[in-house]
């Protein structure tokens, strides 16, 4: 198990072997010497036992360290759900905030930024009621950055179940 940094709302690797086997999986974002995990990232590894997380110096155990990250991301437990369940089927996921969703998706084996985004997912829970115009905004910008919308629903029970939206011209 790796040890590694909360900094505000970023994990902090700095073990370049372990960075060097989590670049190629498809976590993190690299700046400089030093790879920058989002919580999301973090807490998935950190329940597999991969890292622990030091926080002003003092080891986090994973359910203090999970809640110090929902403490920072109120919608961490349904981003790490689908999070976790993207990853598991071997999509390589980044968060996509600039994307217009929750995250930005890349097909299986992929390296972000080789190669371009497959999906923006956006999460709903399964009570949620949204309009066609709020539907259509999101299809359009996926469109306009040529990528698909998918829209994750999860349940009471943390199921997922995912709805590609698409526009249609006839």
């Amino acid at each position: 198990m790796f040890e590694c940094k909360l900094v505000e709302e970023k994990v902090i690797v700095e073990d370049n072997d372990f960075m060097s086997e989590l670049v190629e999986k498809g976590f993190g974002e690299k700046k400089g010497k030093k790879l920058l995990l989002s919580l999301v990232e973090a807490v998935h590894l950190a329940s597999q036992e991969r890292l622990c997380v030091l926080k002003s110096g003092k080891k986090l155990s994973k359910e203090k360290f999970e809640d110090a990250a929902s403490d920072l991301d109120t919608q961490l437990h349904k981003k790490l759900v689908v999070y976790s369940d993207l990853r598991k089927r071997g999509f390589v996921v980044k968060t996509g905030f600039k994307f217009g969703g929750h995250f930005r998706v890349y097909p299986r084996g992929a390296k972000a930024g080789e190669m371009h985004t497959k999906y923006v997912v956006h999460i709903y829970p399964e009570e949620y009621e949204c309009s066609f115009t709020e539907i259509s905004r999101a299809v359009r910008l996926a469109h306009n950055i040529r990528t698909r919308y998918i829209m994750a629903v999860i349940d009471s029970e943390n199921d997922v179940t995912y709805y590609k939206i698409e526009r249609v011209k006839l």
